[in-house]
């Protein structure tokens, strides 16, 4: 993948004036690429949203969504994590006289990137796959472990049988072992490549079980070996975490779900009422 600042030197010569103000600014603060919205980008630049977007696509990503996307996973690679927390700081601090606001407007645009970045025909083809398995396994690797067993239990609730595992390391191995051909794995798992995740995809491909992959930078040596991929927007430099961007993904899988079983569903919700009830 060439990177931002590559494609930049590359194509500068190219580039409107306005356009090379905008890719200016970028190359000096990459960070701006993940943060700054394109109203911010030509506020700073002394340029127009429309211009703003061109430049991207000048540069050779298919609009500012695809910049930030690629940009991210480039920071990821070659940002330590203390200097990204440094940045996040710097926002914080930025925004401390209107803190709610920034979180809102950052959750706003995370929204609006989800809805760029996710591909429909990805939703269409993981929501088939849920729905055929028997049951679905789920499991997330550390905060992500949140959305996992938050998928298990919405899964469960819309009628789908749904576990979470929710081992790591040495004692995974305990919950692998019961992996049948019919299951569906459904795995977050944002950032690097992890023994954990590469031991549960090469497994799940042994025993012919689905695996489905909800990430948002592991590169082609991981995707190819799960059956399912659902990118997600990147988060590096946001006020907002992966975890925000998981949880809105499974809804959108149960909302999806619940049109082809709404029977399974509302005897799912009935149960629940009863076991509630008894409880009360």
């Amino acid at each position: 993948m060439t990177s931002l600042a590559a494609k930049i030197e590359e194509r500068w010569e190219h580039l409107r004036v306005s356009e090379q103000s905008v890719a200016r600014y970028l190359a000096d603060d990459p960070f701006a690429a993940l943060y700054c919205t394109a109203s911010d980008l030509a506020e700073r630049t002394g340029t127009s949203d429309a211009t703003v977007v061109r430049t991207a696509r000048a540069l050779g990503y298919s609009g500012l969504p695809d910049l930030k996307r690629q940009a991210s996973i480039e920071l990821t690679k070659t940002v330590d994590p203390s200097t990204r927390l440094e940045q996040a700081i710097s926002r914080a601090a930025e925004a401390k006289d209107e803190s709610i606001a920034a979180v809102l407007h950052d959750a706003v645009e995370t929204v609006q990137d989800l809805r760029s970045t996710v591909d429909a025909e990805e939703v269409v083809a993981t929501t088939k796959a849920l729905h055929q398995a028997t049951d679905v396994v789920t499991w997330g690797l550390g905060t992500s472990a949140t959305a996992a067993r938050y998928a298990a239990e919405r899964l469960s609730r819309t009628g789908v049988p749904a576990t979470h595992m929710d081992r790591s390391g040495f004692s995974l191995a305990n919950d692998l072992i019961n992996l049948r051909a019919s299951q569906a794995l459904l795995l977050f798992v944002p950032g690097r490549r992890h023994d954990d995740l590469t031991l549960i995809l090469s497994t799940a491909r042994e025993v012919g079980a689905t695996s489905i992959l909800v990430s948002n930078s592991h590169g082609p040596e991981v995707r190819t070996m799960a059956d399912l991929v659902v990118e997600l927007p990147h988060s590096v430099a946001k006020i907002t975490t992966e975890l925000f961007t998981e949880v809105l993904l499974v809804d959108v899988l149960v909302n999806a779900l619940l049109s082809l079983h709404p029977d399974a569903a509302r005897a799912a919700r009935s149960r629940l009422t009863k076991y509630r009830t008894a409880l009360d």
